[in-house]
């Protein structure tokens, strides 16, 4: 149904990948598209999603405070990734959704080589270590990495990621363009799940298991 969107609108290559930057700017596979069709595809992207009803999970990190509160909770010298200090938030985030459907599910990440390793030994063990309360029973394999320009799932995670990190930044108080703040009404109507756990628990665990 995602390929049908773009390919009303484009003749597309075998392999191509949407940008957000490049849906507003006009650049790219839409560089022949007037700004009135590349709005339709964006909101028909964001109809996909409430058709659907696809839950959305994502935890925020304020990255400009991000520095201090390694340093205030690790000690000087040791900063965690944002992405990785991220994950155990998702992935019990993730487990509890798949629980309360009585499913189960895998995790597939954007390909990215210099945090594979490190989310490898956060998933190992959220599986199958049962100290805290941390433990994921539903998530039953390793991760697994793909180029997004062969899979729609990471080119449409990419695309609502970059509308919720501009919500994110309106709550801030930060300035946005008129492109990005007409979006934020299908925000609003989305199917977001809240990662609402014991932050100091999973600092613990992150401090006991990943520095």
């Amino acid at each position: 149904e995602f390929y049908s969107i773009i390919k009303e609108y484009i003749t597309l290559p075998d392999e191509f990948e949407i940008h957000v930057i490049d849906l507003k700017t006009g650049k790219n596979i839409f560089n022949n598209i007037d700004f009135i069709k590349r709005m339709e595809i964006r909101n028909k992207i964001f109809s996909f999603f409430q058709k659907n009803s696809i839950p959305i999970i994502y935890r925020r990190i304020i990255k400009n405070k991000f520095e201090n509160f390694c340093i205030k909770n690790y000690g000087h010298g040791i900063l965690i990734q944002p992405y990785i200090m991220a994950l155990p938030f998702i992935c019990k985030a993730v487990d509890s959704y798949l629980l309360m459907n009585d499913a189960q599910g895998i995790l597939i990440f954007d390909e990215q080589k210099e945090y594979y390793l490190d989310v490898e030994k956060s998933l190992k063990k959220l599986r199958f270590e049962n100290e805290f309360n941390l433990k994921t029973t539903r998530i039953i394999e390793k991760g697994f990495f793909i180029d997004s320009k062969k899979s729609f799932g990471i080119q449409l995670v990419d695309f609502i990621a970059y509308y919720l990190r501009k919500n994110e930044e309106k709550k801030l108080g930060l300035k946005i363009n008129k492109f990005d703040d007409e979006a934020l009404m299908f925000i609003a109507k989305m199917n977001i799940i809240e990662t609402n756990y014991n932050d100091a628990e999973i600092t613990d665990w992150i401090k006991m298991r990943m520095v």
